[in-house]
């Protein structure tokens, strides 16, 4: 005990001994020392989980941001699926061309229309999101059928209606209604339907 007592009081002893400038440049070296072996890790540290957290609270953002445009796609397929109905993926020419003729006569057998007039040509679809999916240029090809027909205005809004929920016409494009030359409740309608077939290009099951 004695001996402990002795050396705690020559430290201080020499410690007071020393000049008032070697006390605060001796005092300021051990705040200097404790700095770096202390508080510098701890900032360090402090900094580094920041930056973690920051980084993960991005990536918990962008995720969540995904997510919403997720859910507002569907919702956005959804409603369109119920307005307009399901639409088919392109497929073979020969198969769309055909399944786009059946459903023209379907929606005029449906609505009793007889006479129309049916005229189908092919283009190739514009370089586009779809093309490029199925290959570039040539990969698409539309098929246009334009029928001409004369009828009541109920069996002309239910061939409008067939046609735009079948599943094999992939849009209905231009519609125009007039009055029949007769003078009667019949009016003369010429439409324009569409479906997308593949093009002679057209990878196989789209990208990968």
């Amino acid at each position: 005990m004695t001996e402990a007592t002795g050396t705690r009081t020559g430290m201080l002893g020499w410690f007071d001994r020393l000049p008032r400038a070697g006390r605060w440049a001796l005092l300021a070296g051990l705040g200097v020392g404790a700095y770096f072996l202390v508080v510098e890790p701890v900032i360090d540290m402090t900094v580094e989980s920041s930056g973690s957290a920051d980084a993960m609270a991005a990536r918990i953002r962008s995720v969540a941001a995904m997510g919403d445009r997720a859910r507002g796609d569907q919702q956005t397929i959804a409603l369109g699926s119920r307005l307009h109905g399901e639409v088919e993926l392109p497929g073979p020419r020969s198969e769309r061309a055909t399944a786009l003729n059946r459903a023209v006569d379907k929606a005029l057998r449906d609505a009793g229309v007889s006479g129309a007039r049916t005229q189908t040509t092919e283009q190739n679809l514009a370089d586009g999101p779809a093309t490029r999916y199925y290959g570039g240029r040539g990969s698409l090809v539309k098929l246009v059928s334009t029928l001409t027909f004369d009828a009541s205005p109920e069996a002309f809004s239910t061939v409008l209606g067939t046609l735009e929920a079948s599943p094999d016409v992939a849009a209905v494009t231009r519609v125009i209604v007039t009055r029949a030359d007769d003078g009667s409740r019949r009016v003369s309608a010429t439409l324009t339907v569409e479906a997308w077939a593949l093009g002679t290009s057209a990878r196989s099951g789209g990208a990968s």
